[in-house]
Order: C-alpha cells, then structure tokens, then sequence
C-alpha cells in the first residue's frame, strides 16, 4: 500500500481551483483599472453635481446658495436653523462673507401658490422687532446687528449685518430668483 505522500491527485482535481483563482485574479485587475481611470476621468462637474433649475415659484435652497456663487460671493451652508415668531417657515442659514442669511423657503407642488404663501406670510414683518432664534443658540442670532430683509419668489432671507455692497448684492439674488 503507498503512503499518503506517494498518492498522486489527478489532474482534473486541481485544475478547477486553478482556473477559478485565475479568473478572478483577472477580475479583480479589470476592476481597479475601472476605478483608476473613473477616479481620473470621470465626473464632468468639477464641483459635484449641479442643482436642478428652479421653476417660478419652485426654488430650493440649493438654487439660493448657487445664486450667491454666481454673484460672486463666498457661500456655504451653515450650521444654524434660525425661527422668527413672525415667520410660519423655519430657516436654514447659509454664511455669507462671514455672515449669516436666514433662507425661509414656502415649499408647495403649485410655484404661484408658494408665492402667494410667502406673500401672506410677510406682510406684517418688522425688522425692527424681529428676534431669529435657534435651539442651539442661547441668545437670539441678531443680537445687536442690523437685519436686511429680502422677498422673492417663493424665499424670504434675512441678512444679519454686513455693508452696504453685501446687502446690494443679496438683494439683487433674491429679486432675481424664478
């Protein structure tokens, strides 16, 4: 009887392993080649995707924060929610050349009756009394600064301070908007 070391496997045996890991071998090449060359080739947007156009009436926050990048300022999103007792729209904050707009937006399936809720919902706004809020905030975000107030389309947006070419320049976005 031969020992265990003196058996031969046959050849079939080892075969199907062989071949298998060969495949795979070769798989897993074409992957990464794949991934290197859409690492360096893909991607037609150098800053990510780009936000939908808005509609009239229909606009999102995105199509405000890409407004103030077209008009040359440095925008970004911020980390502050902001609520005003004289607005029904909780606000999102983007910082603006090192400050705050508080972005409310009147979101409806119909732009022309987002309009009119924004409408309805500012007619009785005074810049004077208004106090922005947040949860995380422990003292109201417009301490001491002045507050610009801009209406457009289906946004209201409230700048805390900044000059006059900033306001200008926030201004004309807003008005701008579809």
């Amino acid at each position: 009887m031969p020992s265990p070391s003196m058996t031969r496997t046959r050849p079939n045996q080892r075969r199907w392993p062989h071949l298998l890991s060969t495949v795979l071998f070769i798989a897993a090449i074409v992957f990464a080649a794949a991934a290197i060359y859409l690492y360096f080739e893909g991607g037609d947007s150098p800053n990510g995707p780009e936000p939908p156009a808005a509609e009239v009436g229909r606009n999102e926050f995105a199509n405000v924060v890409t407004g103030l990048k077209d008009a040359g300022l440095s925008a970004q999103p911020g980390r502050y929610s902001a609520e005003t007792s004289q607005l029904t729209q909780p606000g999102q904050t983007i910082e603006v050349n090192d400050h705050n707009l508080f972005v409310f937006i009147y979101p409806d399936s119909n732009g022309d009756q987002a309009v009119a809720d924004r409408e309805a919902d500012a007619a009785d706004l005074d810049p004077a009394t208004m106090q922005l809020t947040s949860r995380s905030a422990e003292r109201p975000l417009n301490e001491g600064e002045d507050v610009h107030i801009f209406q457009g389309s289906n946004v209201i947006a409230i700048l805390v301070g900044g000059d006059d070419d900033l306001v200008k320049k926030v201004g004309d976005v807003i008005a701008a908007l579809p």
